[in-house]
């Protein structure tokens, strides 16, 4: 896989967390996608197996990126995709941040109600082995940040249930085209 597109014009908050995560070895995570290719780092290990979708909706701007049964995509499918970067900063439990950049727009997200904002980031990371579910909601007073994690089969699914129903109020058809790419993984049409 060639992530070099993936990999470059890091702004200065994202070189501070590259470091945190390359050099301190930080619990740091990096989730990228541009429609056409996508990187997943947890635990200082870029991953090789995984589903990715990231969802971002706000008044000026919705994208919905990611990979899903070793297919890329970007939704909704009219239209052009961005290179979009999660980070998730997990150093601290009790206040985990997330910072977002896409289309060259840097937004941090934490769980401090500073300042209210109506930004809404979905961040649904599958593998074998565990599902991530990673949510940000701006709307919220208090706890505007859930980042769960597990290996257990009954809750992976309710992870997916959850994360793909909230997406797919905002992008109409993303379920049926997560389906559909499913599908065609496993030979069904």
């Amino acid at each position: 896989m060639n992530t070099k597109n993936l990999m470059n014009q890091f702004i200065e908050e994202e070189n501070k967390l590259i470091h945190l995560l390359n050099d301190k070895e930080e619990d740091i995570q990096l989730l990228m996608s541009d429609g056409q290719q996508s990187i997943a780092v947890v635990d200082n290990t870029m991953l090789e197996t995984f589903n990715l979708t990231i969802g971002f909706i706000s008044m000026e701007k919705s994208v919905c990126v990611g990979i899903y049964a070793n297919q890329s995509f970007s939704f909704p499918l009219n239209e052009e995709a961005t290179l979009t970067r999660v980070w998730l900063d997990c150093r601290d439990v009790k206040d985990i941040r997330c910072h977002f950049i896409s289309d060259g727009k840097y937004y941090k997200l934490s769980k401090k109600p500073d300042v209210k904002n109506d930004y809404l980031l979905i961040a649904l990371l599958e593998t074998p082995d565990f599902v991530q579910f990673s949510m940000y909601d701006g709307l919220l007073i208090n706890n505007r940040i859930s980042h769960t994690f597990t290996t257990v089969s009954h809750a992976k699914e309710k992870f997916k249930t959850i994360a793909y129903s909230m997406l797919n109020r905002s992008f109409a058809g993303l379920s049926e085209y997560i389906h559909q790419l499913e599908g065609e993984a496993f030979g069904k049409k």
